[in-house]
């Protein structure tokens, strides 16, 4: 774009359009209590069918409170209904196998990917808490990071899977927790870690206790009636557990099939990347596994044929855009140059078109 469009479009303020989208996206919520009750409690005029409560109804949809009700339990009704579908859609997708899953951040990530044509979308915990300007392993919190999740929910066509990390807390009750609010935050699909996190200490949870917590995982969601998927990572090689890589699979492959029993539909192991070994696990496991990702690792496309159902790319994305604008910082700055700046451009006219109301 040209210096004279660039003025042109500071001048007519077009930026407007694509900032007033994204704060209307990141701001969707389900409605919280009664807005007429509250309404009713500070002015009771409101209720009683008198004139001057008209102006002040007419500003808020211009409906009686027992209408507004209806239509706002007609809408959950219809949103509740557009989640099992997605769910239904999820499940299918990863039983099929051949799934790519690419990780976000934010609804900008999100729409990219989307729009290259991704049938599916994870989070990333860590890209999402680096965003915030925080560490990796549940420093964000379950609060901010439920938010984040609803945004993208709220913002997305496709299912969205949510890494809600280790839980939130040790407890199954703490799990049973975050597993329902992730569900009202609109996702079909959950990662459970088996790793501790801050106060639980270090390592992994033993089998027993991670079982426990992937059953109340489970049960909260039998009682949302959401058929969420649910994928039970396992952390034995990201921390190299055992002596050596072939006790290292004994551990993995002998958590995976507890964890299966347990209520989880898929088990996810990051880290895993020599083809022999998946091969092996993916053979007696009893049921989808799901890798990452990332630098050096063989191609989507051998391991589906070792034996992987989903491959997800994980926090790879979020760091190849730090790669990226590191780069384009340093080049700035010691060349005055902007190559890597316009390889990796990105247009306005594209940006705005992501962003546009549909």
């Amino acid at each position: 774009m040209g210096e004279f469009s660039w003025l042109e479009v500071l001048r007519t303020g077009a930026f407007r359009t694509s900032r007033s989208r994204t704060i209307l996206l990141s701001e969707r919520r389900e409605p919280s209590g009664d807005a007429f009750a509250t309404m009713a409690a500070l002015s009771p005029s409101i209720t009683q069918g008198k004139a001057s409560a008209r102006p002040f109804n007419s500003m808020l949809h211009t409906q009686e409170p027992q209408e507004q009700h209806q239509h706002q339990q007609s809408d959950k009704s219809d949103e509740r209904e557009a989640q099992r579908h997605r769910a239904l859609e999820f499940a299918a997708l990863n039983r099929r196998g051949g799934l790519l899953l690419a990780n976000v951040w934010d609804l900008g990530s999100a729409r990219l990917f989307e729009q290259q044509g991704f049938s599916a979308l994870g989070t990333s915990s860590a890209a999402i808490a680096y965003s915030h300007g925080l560490g990796d392993a549940e420093r964000l919190g379950r609060d901010a990071m439920m938010a984040q999740i609803a945004t993208l929910a709220s913002g997305l066509r496709l299912p969205l899977n949510a890494d809600i990390e280790s839980g939130y807390g040790p407890s199954p009750e703490a799990v049973a927790l975050s597993t329902a609010a992730t569900i009202r935050a609109g996702a079909v699909g959950v990662n459970l870690e088996d790793r501790r996190h801050g106060e639980a200490g270090q390592g992994q949870y033993t089998i027993a206790e991670q079982c426990r917590r992937l059953e109340a995982a489970r049960a909260a969601a039998e009682r949302s009636g959401l058929p969420l998927w649910i994928n039970a990572r396992i952390d034995s090689v990201l921390l190299a557990e055992g002596q050596d890589s072939d006790e290292r699979l004994a551990l993995t492959l002998a958590r995976g099939r507890a964890y299966l029993a347990a209520g989880a539909d898929m088990v996810f192991v990051p880290g895993l990347l020599d083809l022999g070994q998946i091969r092996a696990l993916a053979t007696q496991l009893g049921g989808p596994l799901n890798l990452m990702a990332m630098p050096g690792a063989p191609s989507a496309g051998e391991l589906f044929e070792a034996g992987a159902q989903r491959v997800s790319l994980g926090l790879c994305p979020m760091l190849s855009v730090m790669g990226l604008l590191r780069d384009l910082g340093r080049e700035v700055l010691q060349t005055g140059r902007w190559q890597v700046m316009g390889e990796r451009f990105y247009g306005f006219g594209e940006a705005e078109a992501l962003f546009a109301a549909p």
